[in-house]
């Protein structure tokens, strides 16, 4: 399901990781110019996947249900709530 309604928000270095560590090469790769843009791109899905970024902020801010990747080498905001996950 992830390949048939996901879209990556990011650089596109990021975008060529995670396509090569995940296998994902049908989620497409949406470009925002300004946070207003991005966060406009993150409204419009129920569910965020990534790591501690501007676009994890705004997908927590807009209250939706996330997978949280947490990386020990970098400092994390975290927040509790129930539909967060840590991984």
């Amino acid at each position: 399901k992830l390949n048939e309604r996901a879209v990556f928000v990011g650089i596109d270095e990021e975008y060529r990781d995670f396509v090569n560590r995940f296998g994902c090469a049908k989620i497409p790769c949406v470009v925002t110019n300004t946070s207003l843009e991005l966060a406009r791109v993150i409204k419009g899905h129920k569910h965020f996947i990534g790591n501690g970024s501007l676009a994890a902020s705004i997908a927590i801010g807009l209250g939706l249900n996330i997978n949280y990747e947490y990386c020990p080498h970098s400092a994390h905001y975290m927040f509790q709530r129930d539909n967060i996950n840590v991984f």
